[in-house]
């Protein structure tokens, strides 16, 4: 009798042991490893309050364990250099359960020649930036292949860049043209690579929704994060539901007047370095 009740007590000790092991480890969550530039960084555009960044608002919601190694500034070039050479960025990527990606903007918007290659693709011209992509492309590329080396494993979400001048005449049309080029090295690389990751696409929740980018033109608002959290949880979940309404803001009359003036005054200037007068006038009429 004695040796039942030590024989049952025994095994209830070694239940009890995995149930708290399982739980414990549950708790824990799954390890949600987030790379990228300032945008998913999320302080720039909100405030500084990091609790209001999509990274952040996907991980309460799911009850992952949150590992943030975006930084503002980053590029395709600095985040292969991190997947490479980081080793604790590669060490969280070969841990990880989830990986967020946001990437590519820093490359375009903070280019050199910027203003060359919104011109060229004004003028119907996209081979610059085409050009400029290719440099992009092969910085992603070999970086993907670095993460999907280290956690084959993983479930990979790939953030769509959106336009933050939707709605700015001409430059907005224009801009979209060039992030639309950028935006395709991420289908690209997927179409060689069938399953590595999922699209989470930003691009299209964005799309004339205004009020979803802080003034600064650049970032997401408060708003904007809520909606890139809602599109890669529904990414993660793959859920094709349509995005909940939010509470669209316009640009007003003055911002779009003062963004528009200031983009023709750039391209102006470098219009006139390689062009008469007239022609430049007769390319605007054209383009307007």
């Amino acid at each position: 009798m004695k040796k039942a009740r030590k024989i049952t007590a025994l095994i209830l000790c070694v239940l009890f042991a995995f149930f708290s092991l399982a739980m414990s480890s549950s708790a824990a969550g799954e390890k949600f490893v987030v790379l990228g530039d300032s945008i998913a960084e999320g302080i720039d555009g909100i405030g500084g309050d990091t609790s209001k960044s999509y990274a952040v608002l996907v991980a309460e919601e799911k009850g992952y364990e949150l590992f943030n190694f975006a930084s503002g500034g980053y590029n395709s070039s600095h985040l292969l250099s991190q997947v490479r050479n980081n080793a604790e960025v590669r060490a969280a990527i070969a841990g990880a359960d989830i990986i967020s990606i946001s990437i590519g903007g820093n490359d375009f918007l903070n280019a050199d020649n910027l203003i060359t290659v919104m011109f060229r693709i004004l003028v119907g011209d996209n081979s610059l930036a085409e050009e400029h992509i290719e440099t992009i492309r092969a910085n992603y590329n070999a970086a993907m292949d670095i993460i999907i080396g280290l956690n084959p494993d993983a479930l990979i979400i790939v953030q769509t860049l959106y336009n933050p001048f939707y709605g700015v005449p001409v430059f907005g049309d224009v801009y979209d043209t060039g992030v639309s080029l950028l935006n395709a090295c991420f289908y690209d690389y997927l179409a060689e690579h069938a399953g590595a990751y999922k699209i989470a696409d930003v691009y299209g929740a964005f799309k004339g929704r205004e009020g979803l980018v802080y003034d600064d033109f650049v970032h997401p608002s408060v708003a904007g994060h809520a909606v890139i959290a809602r599109v890669v949880a529904y990414t993660i979940d793959g859920v094709t539901t349509e995005l909940p309404p939010v509470e669209n803001v316009n640009l007003n009359i003055f911002q779009k007047i003062a963004v528009f003036i200031s983009t023709l005054f750039a391209y102006l200037k470098y219009a006139l370095s390689i062009m008469s007068l007239w022609e430049v006038i007769m390319v605007l009429y054209n383009r307007v």
